[in-house]
């Protein structure tokens, strides 16, 4: 499997299946503890740049799959 048709299930998994929505809420809230999540913020407080802790990183190769996973969990986000 190619990597596009990989990302493209990843995508259908957040946006179809809705798969992380309970968990990343759980994290973003701070009921539930992210290892990766607390290293991000870590890094980001100790950079010289401004970077917004409340914004994670998310690696897609292609710009559909991104823009079409952010759309779906940015309201999450910030709700």
């Amino acid at each position: 499997m190619d990597r596009s048709a990989e990302q493209q299930k990843l995508v259908d998994f957040i946006v179809t299946a809705r798969g992380t929505e309970e968990h990343l809420k759980a994290v973003i809230s701070g009921r539930e503890p992210s290892k990766w999540l607390q290293k991000y913020t870590q890094k980001s407080s100790m950079s010289s740049s401004k970077k917004s802790s409340s914004f994670v990183p998310v690696y897609f190769k292609d710009d559909k799959h991104q823009k079409t996973a952010q759309s779906h969990l940015y309201p999450s986000w910030i709700g």
